[in-house]
């Protein structure tokens, strides 16, 4: 049995959290060869989250910063921010110098802004298409993408300076003809929020419009980022409803799991590495 199989997570946050862990047991010394134990590595799970961003903050001090930057280049943007808000500044510094230019700047705009704001909160991972684009370049970019499946309820359309026109739903991309353009499809000003909203107002946006996902803007409404509705609500929860709430979770469902890895607490504060 493998440590992201420890309570029954659904397939892509299993592999994530096997990934992580494979990584870190590669980097040990023999001194903390203990950390290997099956019991141990279990506990850490429940702990810390299923995607141990949390634990994994503490592991990356122990790496080598260049295999420490490997594997933040395999987080997606958010988590990465998170788990780079938790470093020494010293750690900090060497590991974000190490990684991959792209990755780099993601994570250090991320860490940019407001702890508890849009920008704070947003993932830069989503789709993002011109109004000429077809309906098999978009399926296409989404499978080449891969990106969580909140994410990628919708693909956004954009002119060449970004500023957002659309969105068009994965479900319509599907059921369209693959050679008509997102244009045809694209839902006219999609609601957003824009980069310094409190997160209290982006809860707010997600639950009167019943959203899956926001895009986060701009004041010249160019597209930043995306939010899911699961990130917008549990950055609210008062701290004890984040810690039960795993608890009251069926468990190995994909509500606990999602609910399990953000019972970490928010970390993030303004920081340029």
């Amino acid at each position: 049995q493998t440590v992201g199989q420890v309570e029954g997570l659904d397939d892509k946050t299993a592999k994530k959290v096997d990934f992580y862990t494979r990584q870190y047991i590669d980097a040990l010394s023999p001194s903390n060869f203990a950390l290997t134990n099956p019991e141990v590595l279990e506990e850490t799970v429940k702990s810390g989250g299923t995607n141990l961003v949390k634990g994994l903050s503490n592991l990356l001090e122990d790496l080598e910063p260049e295999r420490a930057a490997d594997l933040l280049e395999e987080m997606s943007p958010d988590e990465a921010a998170d788990a780079v808000a938790d470093l020494s500044p010293m750690s900090r510094s060497a590991i974000l110098r190490l990684m991959a230019k792209e990755e780099r700047d993601d994570v250090k705009g991320l860490l940019a802004h407001p702890e508890m704001s849009a920008g704070g909160i947003m993932t830069t991972e989503h789709v993002a298409l011109r109004p000429t684009a077809t309906v098999a370049q978009a399926l296409a970019s989404i499978r080449r993408r891969e990106p969580d499946a909140d994410v990628a309820f919708a693909v956004y359309i954009v002119d060449a300076k970004r500023h957002l026109l659309g969105e068009v739903t994965l479900r319509d991309l599907i059921l369209a003809n693959p050679n008509a353009k997102v244009s045809e499809l694209m839902e006219d000003e999609p609601v957003a929020v824009e980069l310094l909203a409190h997160a209290e107002e982006v809860a707010r946006v997600v639950t009167r419009y019943g959203l899956v996902a926001v895009p986060v803007v701009d004041e010249k409404r160019r597209l930043m980022g995306v939010i899911t509705a699961a990130d917008a609500l549990w950055d609210v929860l008062p701290e004890e409803w984040r810690r039960e709430m795993p608890r009251r979770l069926r468990e190995g469902s994909i509500a606990a799991a999602a609910a399990t890895r953000r019972s970490k607490p928010s970390s993030r504060a303004k920081s340029n590495g």
